[in-house]
């Protein structure tokens, strides 16, 4: 008797004829009887691992990611993103600050790259020290502005380098930037090489 006929066989004779119930006996069956298939309580063992950002399988992470608000890999390779999907609850209780901001664009940057995030646009100044035309200028006051200073360690190689990989570094940048920081708020953008002078691009 197979396992359909096993389960079928325990229900009243009036059921056996409904194709509805064989159907969804069909579904039980498979999870309960399939040889091949991983025991079911083994599979209830396991349901804390699809809540591990480093052991759930790839098909679940993104369903993962979305459950904290991670929608966009903006081109992370996976062990990066199962890596931001473990960090970024902890990094929430400081969303909307300088180190929420530092953090989390020097997570999307090779390693070797410096970041830096700046809100005094003078930071020289400095009461009873400063010289107004000599290290210090008077300007409008910017509020709720930013600055953003990025070291980027060149390629090894050309090959690494590419016809356009600054411009595809920068605009991943703005990116993760547009994503944390306060809606509110403005930024200047402040980029280079380790080596070469900066480019400031101002949002």
């Amino acid at each position: 008797m197979s396992a359909a006929g096993k389960l079928l066989g325990q229900l009243p004779a009036v059921y056996h004829s409904s194709e509805d119930l064989r159907t969804l006996l069909a579904a039980l069956e498979a999870i309960l009887f399939a040889p091949n298939e991983q025991a079911l309580e083994s599979q209830i063992a396991g349901i804390a691992r699809l809540f591990s950002a480093l052991e759930t399988p790839d098909e679940f992470l993104p369903w993962l990611a979305q459950w904290v608000a991670l929608s966009h890999g903006m081109g992370l390779p996976l062990e990066r993103r199962r890596r931001l999907v473990q960090i970024i609850v902890p990094l929430y209780a400081c969303r909307g600050t300088k180190r929420y901001l530092t953090e989390l664009v020097k997570f999307y940057l090779p390693p070797g790259a410096d970041v830096r995030v700046d809100d005094q646009e003078f930071s020289r100044f400095r009461i009873g020290m400063a010289k107004v035309g000599v290290d210090t200028w008077l300007e409008r006051d910017r509020p709720f502005w930013f600055k953003v200073t990025i070291r980027m360690p060149g390629p090894g190689t050309d090959a690494e380098r590419g016809p356009h990989w600054q411009e595809e570094w920068q605009k991943r940048v703005r990116q993760v930037i547009e994503l944390a920081k306060p809606a509110h708020t403005t930024y200047d953008l402040d980029w280079a090489l380790a080596d070469e002078k900066s480019e400031s691009i101002q949002v």
